[in-house]
């Protein structure tokens, strides 16, 4: 697509696609990113996702499933825990669908079993972040 200007200059209007809405859209409707290359999404896909984003976080900006202050600390934690013994058995090509050691039960009853930590002797205390 070209543009024509009075001094005969001809201007080139990139065409890009955008991943979410699956549109192809002019290259001034996208953002640049911190490391200078063009985003994947248009600004008007961004603002909707950001909008989401914004919806889904409770009153101490945070996501709700995540804030040990409107939830249960204690299930907060062993999610965390199962997430990251999964992502780093999968990193680590350790990870096998048809088993799984660790689960909710499993983390909760260590809980339960184990109060003081088995080093040192101190009590665990699982607590919350405060900032």
């Amino acid at each position: 697509m070209y543009l024509k200007i009075k001094t005969n200059i001809y201007i080139v209007n990139i065409m890009k696609h955008c991943i979410k809405c699956n549109k192809e859209k002019l290259e001034i409707n996208f953002r640049i990113n911190k490391r200078g290359t063009i985003s994947t999404r248009c600004i008007r896909c961004l603002e909707i996702q950001k909008k989401n984003r914004d919806k889904n976080k409770c009153i101490h900006n945070k996501y709700k499933h995540r804030c040990k202050i409107c939830t249960d600390p204690i299930t907060v934690t062993i999610k965390a825990w199962l997430n990251n013994s999964k992502h780093e058995d999968k990193l680590r090509d350790r990870f096998l669908t048809n088993i799984n050691f660790i689960d909710y039960d499993y983390c909760d009853s260590l809980i339960l079993k184990y109060p003081n930590c088995i080093y040192c002797d101190v009590e665990i205390a699982i607590y919350n972040k405060t900032t």
